[in-house]
């Protein structure tokens, strides 16, 4: 009975609405946003959002390039140690999407490449010409790299990101290289 009174007196002090009031304020005009405010902002942020999505996916697959080069020129290194420890010598050859060494026919260390990568013959890397992609022997030599002359290990993605390991004549070791695209050129890491 005591919430009944209570509810009652209430209601009582709100008065009731005469003709030509609202019950909320009425909005200003002048505040508010048209819609063609709105549809300015919404297109801004689309041509942003696009091209902060191209950048991120040029970085993407540029890291991933670099990551394909690091691993084909650090494994190609290890197997040459390797070899040399052994005093065996080594094989070392690209399929498909791995890279592989094998010591007396024998495969004693693989490699798989990240996802889409793929041999790419047929290129020239630093100026270097010839790929090793199907195989390359190893001697017996002072030095870090068992491989006389000159050649490299090269696989692309689909987008033809590419990364490489490249052994000049001149030079002991290995380098990584990357290409971003197909019309671009090669970069040294």
């Amino acid at each position: 009975m005591e919430i009944a009174r209570k509810i009652q007196r209430r209601t009582a002090n709100r008065g009731s609405l005469t003709a030509g009031q609202t019950a909320a304020p009425a909005v200003n005009p002048k505040n508010a946003f048209t819609i063609i405010e709105v549809l300015v902002v919404v297109v801004i942020i689309g041509i942003l959002s696009g091209l902060a999505y191209a950048s991120l996916a040029d970085m993407i697959f540029s890291n991933r390039a670099k990551e394909t080069a690091h691993v084909i020129r650090s494994f190609t290194e290890r197997a040459l140690t390797d070899a040399k420890r052994q005093n065996q010598q080594v094989k070392i050859e690209l399929k498909n999407n791995t890279i592989i060494a094998t010591m007396n026919g024998t495969v004693v260390a693989n490699e798989t490449l990240g996802s889409g990568y793929k041999p790419e013959p047929g290129m020239s890397i630093g100026g270097i010409n010839t790929s090793f992609n199907d195989g390359v022997l190893s001697e017996f030599r002072i030095g870090l790299s068992g491989i006389s002359g000159q050649g490299y290990f090269a696989a692309c993605d689909t987008r033809k990101y590419c990364g490489g390991a490249v052994k000049s004549a001149g030079e002991n070791g290995f380098k990584a290289y990357i290409r971003k695209g197909g019309n671009a050129t090669w970069e040294a890491l």
